[in-house]
């Protein structure tokens, strides 16, 4: 049977949160069309208009709630998850992004974990990143790092433009109930898989693997590790 190696995103793979990033980026610099068409200033302005203070506050709050283990409601994702991008082409966010994870974000993937990917992939593992994370901003982090799957959140489409509103999220429970309509589709030997996480919400992905790894974990996280003797690495 084949086995897998899942990874988190956002603190397990590389440092921070993707999100966070891109908003504190854009709204603290004010120069988004360095990394959108610099020849085109009024995208510039449209993203800028976007993102404002009010927007950065959400952000740190979904952020800290998240790293805290407080319930965030769906309703309340849907509405800021995101959401600046409501208007955008599916082709100009994947193209920002792509640029923006060159220039920003790839640097700070930790180098153990992009080893640790490359060798359960030389054993042969089927490598899933599993993430709150859009599949557009997914597949670039996947696509990087040599992933063979991503499972990961669904922002609404109409007509190739975005709606603002998310389809289906991947997020807390949520999380392994796609990941096992994923392990359905193929056999698959949990007993000898490995997950990877940084945040006590991926608790269940963890426990439903025979080898769970805990990665820059939250206090909450770090202390179920410890109790149940999981390995835990921190960088």
């Amino acid at each position: 049977m084949k086995t897998v190696a899942v990874f988190d995103i956002d603190g397990t793979l590389l440092k921070g949160n993707i999100y966070l990033t891109i908003v504190k980026y854009v709204y603290l610099h004010k120069i988004v069309s360095k990394f959108l068409h610099p020849k085109t200033s009024n995208y510039s302005t449209h993203f800028s208009d976007k993102i404002k203070l009010k927007t950065v506050l959400k952000s740190f709050q979904l952020i800290l709630f998240h790293r805290l283990n407080l319930p965030l409601k769906f309703e309340y994702l849907k509405t800021h998850l995101l959401g600046f991008v409501q208007g955008w082409t599916v082709d100009k966010f994947q193209n920002a992004f792509q640029q923006f994870f060159q220039n920003h974000l790839k640097s700070r993937v930790f180098p153990q974990m992009r080893e640790q990917v490359r060798k359960h992939k030389a054993e042969g593992k089927t490598i899933v990143f599993l993430t709150t994370q859009p599949t557009e901003i997914a597949e670039v982090v996947k696509n990087d790092l040599g992933a063979d799957y991503c499972i990961s959140t669904t922002l609404e489409t109409n007509n190739n433009h975005y709606t603002g509103n998310i389809k289906d999220i991947c997020f807390g429970a949520e999380k392994l109930v796609l990941l096992n309509k994923f392990l359905k589709q193929h056999s698959i030997d949990l007993k000898n898989s490995f997950s990877y996480a940084d945040s006590f919400s991926d608790i269940d992905v963890l426990k439903a693997v025979g080898n769970p790894v805990v990665v820059n974990p939250d206090g909450k996280l770090k202390k179920f590790a410890q109790k149940n003797n999981w390995k835990i690495l921190n960088y």
